[in-house]
């Protein structure tokens, strides 16, 4: 049953940029391009990890027609943590990034943003076409240790890894 009412709820980032005010339970992979070091501010009690993320509907290449998106070429992701040792930890750029139950929405600029919220849950594994399917780095909930994927979820990491390989391979310097 969790695993239709997933797949139901699995999205991509231009969906999303279509209808940020829509479902606040989406489900989502992305590939991660850019992450910052943990940071707190005064006013906050938590580090903020600031990551920016694409994927095959959402890049610099895409043709995306969202009212109101003025910038495409990724989505700013705010990922929050008590310590900088919880924080979202990523060895390559295009590792892959699961998002759960984030809040999206369009800023003043045009910029597509996603902020974690109470129940959101994130997930990161390794980019490599031949890399584990289990994740390498997450929110620490005990349901997240060895996750196993099921197999909406292994189809969808294998397309994108395959996707992340010749996006980069056919267009880095």
């Amino acid at each position: 049953m969790t695993d239709l009412r997933e797949l139901k709820n699995e999205t991509t980032l231009s969906a999303i940029a279509e209808n940020p005010d829509g479902n606040n339970h989406y489900l989502l992979f992305g590939i991660i391009i850019d992450i910052s070091e943990p940071y707190k501010t005064e006013e906050s009690t938590n580090f903020t990890t600031k990551l920016k993320v694409i994927d095959p509907s959402f890049n610099y290449k895409a043709n995306i027609d969202a009212k109101g998106l003025k910038f495409h070429k990724f989505v700013h992701i705010n990922i929050y943590s008590e310590t900088p040792e919880s924080a979202p930890r990523i060895q390559f750029v295009g590792d892959i990034i699961r998002l759960r139950r984030f809040k999206f929405k369009l800023t003043s600029k045009g910029e597509l943003m996603g902020n974690m919220q109470k129940y959101s849950n994130w997930l990161i594994y390794s980019g490599d076409m031949k890399g584990p399917e289990i994740s390498e780095c997450f929110k620490s909930y005990e349901k997240n240790m060895n996750r196993v994927l099921n197999p909406g979820e292994q189809g969808r990491l294998s397309d994108l890894r395959k996707w992340n390989d010749n996006f980069f391979f056919s267009n880095s310097l």
